[in-house]
């Protein structure tokens, strides 16, 4: 008997070591007490026969990557029970990725690197904390041995991520590098999912069947350019440089002495003025529409040499060496912006280059039509006398009725239930919704990995599609995201926003509200990454949809704190030289897995090479 079970374990172990590569998606969370349990074999993998589904999935960026660990550590888990049968239905997967190494756009950019491309600046820093981007199964001290400080280069976090996601086996034996999927479809006659690829290394084409597909793509996969403003500059004469921030492979010294201008000012927007002026430039003009984004939230910046500014590029001026940036409005017949008539303008001189940190959107023409997922949610409406729970904003403006339509959900995209397609649930997508990426790809990852495994099943089209009504109307409880989603809601708000006295527009300390104000928002999204914890088995026990844990609130009341103490920092004046949001006292933070507190920076920001250590003449 004992021989007997020995030889189907060891074939059954065997085969899961041989298997090709697999990637899916699915997630139930069982922790949310209002909603019915589910087991309906209509949406359960088919594994009849004890046949092994197999899965595609495309990309190998953090999405692809950390659902193949996901996959690796469930898989361990079955050897480890002896779990034979559980073996034998062990999905096969196979990953498919166009470039020649995994780690998608956190990869530097070299000059190698064709035109295009999204990879990430090798100077880069993270802009987040990296207290929401530790591993619950492999933390900072694994890795580095003890404490990190609150920010960290982007070549320490990819190396962190690769050192974790082969801690279980070698994933990437399930990949296909340098092999890009040209289009993917689904046969409804065989239910099969058809994949055609092409290897950019023989230039082979290639046609094949599975039972799941799983689309990591990424986010970030193309970039952004802003039509109009291009188009202003190229016809004007602009003799200066003009290029997107995927473009640029290093900022050295040559800036030293000039005037950049950044179109867009979000995250990399904030990452390159900061860059530049590490480099010397002169001074950096941050230009936005709307100067919402993170860059223009920055208290101040080192030397008072950047600054961001409410307009967009709209003429070149000083025989092509200037630009004139003028305030713009939406026009929805062109779709871009243009100049207000009788609007604010700037004369912008001397002008050495232009750089577009307009961002990035993700690409699936690859994908037929169906399989495509887009959040564009119709319009819809909150039930008859709703009323939001009290929140920061209640004592101000009272329950406020809801508009009859409402915009979109910031989170549930309708064709989609929690990362699966509801027509197909077998198409599925490793894919985030906010700010705190990283933890949210690894939730995301592990939730599909449990649903492609045969661990959990998804609920009926009808219960996908009213559990997303409940989640837009929770949403509606949150004043940041009601105030984007219900026009009545932004209406009696406003004059909040409009009055420079009110805390939301001067939080100088975190008791007068804005604390309250931060931690809902913050905590709304938490909750989102640890419902798809719970549906995929992960560890990192934030708590659930409904209730954070310990562990969560915690981590809630350091990213409240953090994004007051980076961005909202005293101005000292004999700081002002130096001074970086990254140059926050770590002393209040520290890992949520492990206790250890966060470390100092080994100087000021100012000072530190792109590996975080001082820059060689200040070593000495």
């Amino acid at each position: 008997m004992l021989a007997t079970w020995s030889f189907i374990f060891t074939t059954c172990l065997l085969l899961s070591l041989f298997s090709t590569k697999a990637v899916a998606t699915g997630n139930e969370d069982k922790s949310e007490a209002r909603e019915p349990s589910c087991s309906m074999k209509d949406n359960a993998p088919q594994n009849e026969g004890a046949q092994r589904p197999k899965v595609a999935v495309i990309g190998c960026g953090p999405g692809g990557m950390f659902f193949l660990h996901a996959l690796a550590v469930k898989r361990r888990t079955l050897e480890e029970a002896y779990d034979a049968e559980g073996l034998a239905a062990f999905p096969e997967v196979t990953v498919y990725e166009k470039a020649s190494d995994p780690g998608g756009v956190w990869r530097p950019n070299t000059e190698t690197e064709k035109a295009g491309s999204v990879n990430m600046f090798g100077g880069l820093w993270s802009n987040s904390p990296s207290i929401d981007a530790e591993f619950f199964d492999y933390t900072f001290k694994d890795h580095f041995g003890g404490s990190v400080p609150l920010y960290l280069p982007r070549a320490h976090l990819l190396e962190y991520m690769m050192a974790r996601v082969t801690t279980v086996e070698d994933i990437f034996q399930h990949v296909q590098f340098n092999t890009q999927v040209t289009w993917a479809f689904y046969n409804e006659t065989i239910e099969k999912f058809v994949v055609e690829t092409k290897n950019l290394d023989t230039e082979k084409d290639g046609v094949i069947e599975f039972d799941m597909l799983v689309w990591a793509g990424g986010a970030l996969s193309e970039l952004y350019y802003p039509r109009a403003t291009h188009f202003r500059l190229r016809n004007g004469g602009f003799k200066g440089t003009i290029m997107h921030s995927a473009d640029v492979v290093h900022i050295d010294s040559s800036i030293e002495g000039k005037r950049i201008l950044l179109v867009g000012d979000s995250y990399s927007a904030e990452d390159l003025t900061l860059q530049a002026l590490k480099m010397n430039a002169e001074h950096v003009y941050i230009t936005s529409a709307k100067r919402r984004g993170t860059a223009s939230s920055t208290s101040t910046w080192p030397g008072n040499k950047a600054e961001s500014l409410r307009c967009l590029p709209t003429q070149v001026i000083n025989d092509g060496t200037g630009v004139l940036c003028s305030e713009v409005k939406y026009d929805g017949d062109i779709g871009d912006y243009v100049p207000i008539e009788g609007g604010e303008s700037w004369e912008l001189e001397d002008i050495a280059a232009v750089i577009y940190c307009t961002g990035y959107r993700r690409n699936m023409r690859y994908l037929d039509e169906d399989l495509q997922y887009g959040c564009y949610s119709d319009e819809w409406s909150a039930p008859e006398g709703w009323q939001s729970q009290r929140n920061s904003l209640t004592k101000f403006v009272g329950n406020v009725e809801t508009a009859e339509e409402l915009s979109r959900s910031y989170y549930v995209c309708d064709n989609m239930y929690r990362h699966v397609l509801i027509d197909n649930p077998n198409m599925m997508y490793v894919h985030w919704r906010t700010v705190f990426f990283l933890s949210e790809i690894d939730a995301t990852a592990w939730a599909l990995a449990a649903y492609v495994s045969g661990e959990t099943v998804l609920p009926t089209a009808e219960e996908m599609e009213t559990r997303n009504y409940l989640e837009k109307l929770d949403e509606l409880h949150t004043p940041w995201h009601r105030y984007h989603i219900d026009f009545e809601y932004a209406e009696a708000t406003m004059p909040l926003y409009g009055d420079a006295e009110h805390w939301l527009n001067t939080p100088k300390n975190l008791t007068a509200g804005y604390g309250d104000y931060l931690r809902e928002y913050i905590s709304h999204a938490l909750k989102l990454i640890a419902r798809d914890q719970v549906a995929g088995g992960h560890g990192g026990d934030w708590g659930s949809y409904d209730k954070l844990s310990v562990r969560g609130e915690k981590l809630v009341d350091q990213l409240v704190q953090e994004y007051y103490g980076s961005r909202m920092f005293p101005i000292i004046e004999e700081e002002t030289e130096w001074r970086t949001f990254r140059d926050i006292d770590p002393t209040p933070y520290e890992s949520i897995y492990t206790g250890i507190k966060a470390a100092p920076l080994k100087g000021h920001w100012m000072d530190l090479g792109d590996d975080g250590d001082l820059l060689p003449h200040l070593s000495l």
